[in-house]
């Protein structure tokens, strides 16, 4: 029997519903493989950190650049500054320690796609830590790196691995295929081909699950995320595989970074030792032109100094970390001041590395120097 002309243009206005609320949620999706650039920036970047502290004598040592040092600096006015003297600075060698190992087992486990969620969220909560105690001072907030890290390791949590390569994809396909299951991967399909193979499907050339209603996409039992027993054991038991590998990798480490870390710390006392000694030559004066700078080692600290020739006979020494951010500074040979690129910050060396314009609070520390038949030596 025909259709009264109402009831078609309302099924024709049906039919085009979908098409108005555009494709289901899967293709709609930011494709996962944006995620990679990010994944490796952030893992290769904790790798860094960690293998840097592991590897440097110093942070394990008890001199200005130690981690115990560096840990009572960044509780000063910190919401944590509690905590920090009372757990942490009470056993400086065992955080220390741990720290460098925790950084480089979630820089690993994110590079390869170890316990994805876990690892993102062990670094999110490291960068969070490093914003409430080592960022804390920095003025706008915006300027210091920890927080940003901290939004793009919540990114990585909540994505997971996204179905990319990765170990956990591997564990989770063969956990699957041990019961029988397909991947697991989402698969993004036109809804417009989802309902040409419901109306071949059904004999009334409609979808049966609507109850007679026309398809508008919303509970299509084909886009829903639901999974049965066996998926979800599936997924657990990789999950827990993962897990387990990366609690290995990092007991491992930190047992072979506990047997390393002495050693490594002893190699910084021969060059405490002659530090303390007296003066240390850095330079000869020849290497610096009139109106140039050079950067050297401070011979105590190992931190980076700045060395400004200022006339032919005069020669000016500052720390070279910037008293803002903590940045190692420049110098610009047309203003002839020492500046800091990270954010502005300027200091004339003329008088005394006081600052000229710029976020930095107070001048450069200067540092004592001593010129002696063209050599340049600074006090240890």
């Amino acid at each position: 029997m025909a259709q009264p002309a109402s009831d078609t243009h309302e099924q024709a206005d049906a039919r085009r519903r979908p098409h108005a609320a555009g494709p289901p949620l899967a293709s709609r999706v930011v494709p996962a493989w944006a995620l990679i650039p990010l994944r490796l920036f952030l893992g290769l970047t904790f790798i860094d950190a960690g293998l840097g502290k592991l590897l440097s004598p110093a942070y394990f040592g008890a001199g200005p650049r130690s981690f115990a040092t560096l840990a009572e600096g960044f509780a000063k006015g910190s919401p944590l500054a509690g905590p920090v003297r009372a757990v942490v600075l009470a056993h400086p060698f065992l955080f220390a320690l741990l720290l460098a190992v925790l950084e480089l087992v979630v820089g690993v486990c994110a590079v390869i796609g170890l316990a994805s969620r876990l690892a993102a969220g062990v670094g999110m909560g490291l960068s969070l830590t490093f914003f409430l105690t080592a960022s804390w001072q920095v003025r706008p907030f915006f300027y210091g790196a920890d927080l940003p890290f901290a939004a793009g390791w919540l990114t990585l949590l909540l994505a997971g691995h996204g179905g990319l390569p990765s170990v956990d994809a591997t564990l989770l396909r063969r956990h699957r295929s041990e019961r029988g299951l397909g991947p697991a991967e989402v698969v993004g399909v036109p809804f417009d081909r989802v309902q040409q193979q419901c109306a071949q499907a059904d004999q009334h050339g409609r979808c049966a699950s609507a109850a007679g209603d026309p398809c508008a996409g919303a509970g299509c039992p084909l886009a829903g995320t639901w999974q049965g027993l066996a998926a979800q054991d599936a997924s657990r038991r990789a999950f827990l595989a993962a897990a387990g590998k990366a609690a290995g990798m990092m007991v491992t480490t930190l047992v072979a970074a506990a047997g390393a870390a002495p050693l490594i710390a002893a190699r910084e006392e021969p060059r405490a030792a002659g530090a303390r000694s007296g003066r240390q030559q850095v330079g000869y004066l020849w290497q610096v032109p009139v109106g140039q700078a050079e950067l050297f080692e401070l011979p105590r600290s190992g931190e980076p100094g700045i060395m400004v020739r200022l006339a032919q006979d005069q020669m000016v020494a500052y720390s070279a970390i910037c008293t803002h951010a903590r940045c190692v500074v420049g110098f610009d040979p047309d203003s002839r001041l020492i500046v800091c690129a990270c954010h502005g910050a300027e200091f004339d060396p003329r008088r005394g590395a006081a600052v000229v314009t710029g976020p930095a609070p107070r001048p450069l520390p200067q540092v004592e120097l001593r010129v002696d038949k063209d050599a340049v030596y600074v006090q240890g």
